[in-house]
């Protein structure tokens, strides 16, 4: 194998997954293209608008949801045990190997997600402007609404990636189970900072505590440092990690 870094190695490698995932991809495709079409329609009443945050509403969870299993359904050829032997001897080095994996399952999925939506929807957009009085009109998603949607999954999904490469049985459970104890784990840490910033008066049972001043003292003097945290380092940290958890699976 030549260890020269090649973009046309990792762009081979995107379609060979893409391939051996096209039955599912199709299956996948097709459910979601029903459920779009028809909350487009839904959509569409009242107003006999589709605005872009109905779009982005529309897009949230089944976005999130689709790109986490899709994810895990990209790595699950490398958990086989028997043909993970041939995977790990593919032609790749393991830095191609996981930009493939991430490019595939964060970059080139976001971008294939959002024009399929686009085109159901202006689909159900037509059919209703030829069967009723909704005028046609053309979806526009591209909103803050659905930058910071794209900005979420994009820092969410190296955690799941992580989980993917790492476990072999009961992935997905296993996953959500460590990102729930992290959760667990900050929202816990913020309620302790309201204490101290609220010199031990923070109460967390008020009627509503996340409005006092000590949550917004905590806020400000953390937000920060948290966004930078999770943002510039939870991120590529995560990706690092899955780096070397392949080099250590193909050992």
């Amino acid at each position: 194998m030549n260890p020269q870094f090649n973009l046309q190695r990792i762009g081979r490698f995107i379609y060979r997954d893409l391939v051996l995932l096209k039955g599912s991809i199709t299956t996948a495709a097709s459910v979601i293209a029903v459920l779009f079409f028809i909350g487009s329609l839904f959509d569409l009443r009242g107003d006999l608008r589709f605005s872009a945050e109905e779009f982005v509403g529309m897009l949230r969870p089944v976005y999130i949801i689709a790109g986490i299993l899709f994810t895990f359904a990209i790595l699950r050829e490398a958990h086989y045990k028997k043909g993970n032997h041939f995977y790990f001897s593919l032609p790749i080095s393991p830095l191609e190997r996981i930009l493939a994996i991430w490019c595939a399952s964060s970059l080139l999925f976001t971008v294939v997600f959002t024009l399929f939506g686009m085109a159901v929807g202006q689909v159900a957009i037509a059919v209703a402007s030829f069967f009723s009085s909704v005028d046609f009109h053309l979806v526009h998603p591209f909103t803050d609404s659905y930058w910071s949607l794209i900005k979420f999954y994009t820092l969410i999904q190296p955690a799941f990636l992580l989980g993917a490469i790492s476990f072999r049985k009961n992935r997905i459970g296993k996953t959500l189970f460590l990102v729930i104890l992290t959760v667990t784990a900050v929202f816990l840490f913020n309620v302790i900072l309201c204490f101290l910033f609220s010199d031990g008066s923070f109460d967390l049972f008020e009627s509503d505590p996340f409005t006092t001043q000590a949550f917004a003292q905590a806020s400000d003097e953390y937000s920060s440092l948290g966004s930078f945290l999770f943002g510039f380092v939870l991120g590529p940290l995560m990706l690092l990690a899955c780096y070397y958890k392949l080099i250590e699976k193909e050992v």
